[in-house]
């Protein structure tokens, strides 16, 4: 039902999904690529291709993430062409308590579809689970997406984002023309030092997106 290629959660520990492809999955409900959550631990997703999932009934095309009071970080991963029938054709991000925070970072999220309310085609920031109307913190910065909706707006925080085609050659790495090159923030969170390569991550002084 949730989850077409991993379905992975934890208490208070932690969960890494790091250098993986996801591709090609179908759930029923939720997570067509992954549904991977935390209760009050870290959940990081890092380098990672996410790419032609469907959530076929439910939400979040490529991811569905979660946390009820801990962290969710999304780090230079590549989510594109997932489908969703309600939100977050890309990812939804979901949070309950205001203490939980999403960090989204580096990441191209571009090219994905939600067909149902309340949308976001690339991501879903339903952060607002425990529906006190004050949201939980979600930080999006320096990503390629182009459609980011959310429970609370107010809540999110957009910095240094663009919108243009990713310009991905095969295997999703980034064309010498792309806009994505050395367009990334060094501080991202979680900012490993090898790419899914096992190149450096950061050449040229900057982290690419993606």
């Amino acid at each position: 039902n949730d989850g077409g290629a991993l379905t992975v959660a934890a208490g208070a520990g932690s969960v890494l999904v790091q250098g993986s492809i996801l591709s090609g999955n179908t759930a029923n409900r939720d997570g067509g690529g992954a549904r991977a959550e935390t209760t009050s631990g870290t959940l990081v997703l890092v380098d990672n291709v996410v790419q032609h999932n469907t959530a076929t009934t439910g939400e979040g095309g490529g991811l569905r993430a979660a946390s009820i009071s801990g962290t969710v970080t999304l780090t230079n991963n590549t989510l594109t062409g997932n489908a969703a029938a309600q939100s977050g054709g890309g990812t939804t991000v979901k949070l309950t308590n205001n203490t939980a925070t999403a960090f989204i970072f580096n990441n191209i999220i571009h090219g994905n579809a939600a067909l149902g309310s309340p949308g976001g085609n690339d991501v879903f920031a339903d952060n607002d689970l425990n529906t006190d109307l004050t949201g939980s913190a979600s930080i999006l910065s320096n990503n390629d997406l182009s459609f980011v909706a959310a429970a609370i707006p107010a809540s999110v925080t957009l910095v240094n984002n663009i919108d243009v085609p990713p310009l991905l050659a095969p295997a999703f790495h980034l064309l010498a023309d792309s806009p994505c090159i050395g367009a990334g923030s060094n501080a991202a969170p979680s900012l490993p030092t090898e790419d899914f390569d096992g190149q450096a991550r950061i050449l040229g002084g900057t982290v690419d997106i993606g």
